[in-house]
């Protein structure tokens, strides 16, 4: 009795083991939030070098943050704009091709920046460039955002949803008023009618109906409906 017992707890320890072995194992986020870190933080940090630099060359502090934010800044909003797990395919588009574009941005601008700070040229073609890269960039990422905003799933159910129930509440005004006015038109023709009836040709004279049309029109027999 006590080797079968014995038995079935071993077995029992061996299923116990099989189970805890054929569990999914967990993904791990470590190596994703690292490779995050590096290839952001790297950017920004060899843009911050670039954007120093330009401060050497120009002796102007707005220039270096300027191109900072620009472009930093620029790929930062771009990659926190692509990581929302709700994008549509357009909106993950957009994100991707504005990171592409600002890291290109920041690479062309460090080159510029790093051969100029070497041979030690003037200043004036590094703030054009700043300038002109800056201005760009901000005009890019804004349009990025309004093109991002407008093409959302939700936002754009929610438009159509809104105009149809503008268009619903438009056909019931229109319904109401077009309901008022056979009211009213009703009301008139019932009140010429009772007119007509108590004052009789002297009504036409005096409201300006053919006398002549209204007797025609009095005196017209009515015409039974076709057999069918």
């Amino acid at each position: 009795m006590d080797d079968v017992i014995k038995k079935l707890k071993e077995n029992k320890d061996k299923a116990a083991l099989e189970i805890e072995k054929s569990k999914a194992k967990k993904v791990g986020k470590a190596q994703l939030i690292g490779s995050k870190i590096a290839w952001i933080g790297g950017a920004i940090v060899f843009d911050a070098v670039t954007s120093y630099l330009i401060y050497l060359i120009t002796a102007f502090v707005p220039y270096g943050l300027m191109w900072l934010i620009g472009g930093g800044g620029g790929l930062a909003f771009a990659e926190w704009l692509w990581e929302r797990v709700g994008n549509n395919h357009e909106q993950r588009q957009l994100a991707e091709l504005s990171k592409i574009v600002s890291a290109i941005a920041i690479a062309v601008m460090a080159l510029i920046v790093g051969v100029s700070y070497a041979l030690r040229n003037s200043s004036k073609f590094i703030e054009i460039a700043v300038i002109v890269s800056t201005l760009c960039l901000f005009l890019f990422h804004i349009f990025q955002a309004y093109k991002y905003h407008s093409i959302d799933d939700d936002y754009i159910e929610a438009t159509a949803e809104a105009r149809a129930e503008e268009a619903h509440q438009r056909e019931l005004k229109n319904i109401s008023r077009a309901a008022r006015e056979v009211a009213k038109a009703k009301e008139q023709t019932d009140l010429i009618g009772a007119k007509r009836t108590e004052h009789g040709a002297a009504f036409d004279v005096a409201y300006g109906t053919d006398v002549k049309a209204a007797e025609l029109q009095e005196a017209r027999p009515t015409q039974a409906p076709p057999k069918q």
